[in-house]
């Protein structure tokens, strides 16, 4: 198979001919690639996981707890107002901005 002469300047055209990457082969599209299998282990594991229970994780531990009531605490006047003010907007919202639609 012959080179595509849209990838490659010959070096008489080309100033920079010893600095450059030049593409040897058209570009190629993702199902050009082989496709993959996986192998039994990966395909066990993944069918174990497909009936493993999925939880949150455990709960924030009593100085985490502490830690967030001290930030919610520390937060100005300026802030509830605009966290209240964004609570309003959000419940107004209409239209394809609208979560859940």
């Amino acid at each position: 198979m012959g080179r595509h002469p849209r990838f490659e300047t010959p070096p008489s055209r080309h100033p920079r001919w010893a600095t450059t990457r030049v593409r040897t082969s058209p570009a190629r599209s993702a199902t050009d690639w082989p496709a993959t299998i996986p192998n039994k282990d990966a395909i066990k594991e993944d069918r174990a996981a497909v009936d493993a229970s999925h939880d949150a994780g455990p709960g924030p531990t009593p100085e985490e707890e502490s830690a967030a009531d001290r930030t919610a605490d520390s937060a100005g006047a300026d802030v509830a107002e605009h966290y209240q003010d964004m609570i309003e907007k959000g419940a107004a919202l209409e239209g394809e901005g609208k979560p859940g639609l």
